[in-house]
């Protein structure tokens, strides 16, 4: 295995780690929705002294699950970009420089070896292949990103809704002051978490990777059509892409999995009409 192999290697084990701990902060999260769902259905006073321990003790350990993700996503990214550079520039890590990434990463997690190239590009190393290279990842990235927005949106907007209709059904049933007291006590944390908004910051942060995703690859088109492939304006569009993605969050293997096919087609389809 090469260099440019263990990096890839590498990378891949450190963003698998990182999604799968943002999954078990999403499980906590639902977790606090359906105790305060069965709460509100079933409210029993002996319970009520219950629930918010149990909402906010699932909320702290939630945070804890969010906050392992983003270190390891923030390594990950790291690694993707070295990767990146090295892919396009011929850049070269020391055996010592992978070692120290390496123990820094997350041994827990084991992915099977990437087999083929992690980029479609032909051409030689060199600025017109980090270019070309860059625009693969942008679009990407912008077409899943553009994807996780509308269902963390649709599930945001959805909880709202079913919130809202919970507390207009017990106030139409003139429900009597201890099932008020008890909903008012479950709900209280509930509409804080949904607030606060798991959903709706990571629909926001997906939505905004989206939009800065495609402004990059304009740029890209836009230096690739007029042949201009300098190296100093390259690298700036690299690290607006790089700044936009240390903001976001994990993107969802699933929905690249479920899209793998289609995208593969539109930017072979891309690429070749652009030639």
């Amino acid at each position: 295995m090469d260099r440019s192999s263990d990096l890839i290697q590498l990378m891949r084990q450190q963003f698998a780690s990182s999604k799968r701990w943002l999954r078990y902060s999403i499980l906590c999260n639902l977790g606090v929705v359906l105790i305060s769902f069965l709460s509100s259905v079933d409210p029993i006073e002996q319970k009520s002294a219950i629930v918010p321990i149990l909402l906010l003790f699932a909320q702290m350990i939630a945070f804890g699950l969010r906050e392992k993700s983003m270190h390891d996503f923030s390594l990950a990214e790291r690694i993707r970009r070295l990767s990146l550079l090295q892919d396009g520039l011929k850049i070269r890590l020391s055996n010592l420089q992978l070692k120290r990434i390496a123990s820094r990463g997350n041994k827990s997690t084991e992915e099977p070896p990437y087999i083929g190239t992690y980029y479609a590009s032909r051409l030689p190393q060199g600025p017109e292949r980090l270019l070309e290279i860059l625009s693969e990842s942008c679009f990407y990235t912008e077409h899943i990103a553009g994807r996780a927005f509308k269902i963390l949106t649709s599930l945001a907007l959805g909880s709202c809704v079913a919130v809202i209709f919970l507390i207009l059904s017990l106030v139409n049933l003139d429900a009597d002051a201890v099932v008020l007291k008890t909903f008012t006590m479950v709900t209280v944390p509930f509409l804080s978490f949904w607030a606060t908004g798991d959903l709706t910051y990571m629909a926001l942060r997906f939505r905004e990777l989206r939009k800065e995703c495609s402004l990059i690859l304009d740029k890209c088109e836009e230096l690739d059509k007029a042949k201009r492939h300098d190296l100093t304006e390259i690298l700036l569009l690299v690290d607006d892409y790089n700044c936009s993605l240390a903001s976001s969050l994990p993107l969802p293997t699933r929905f690249y999995e479920a899209d793998k096919a289609d995208l593969n087609e539109l930017w072979s389809a891309r690429a070749t009409q652009q030639e």
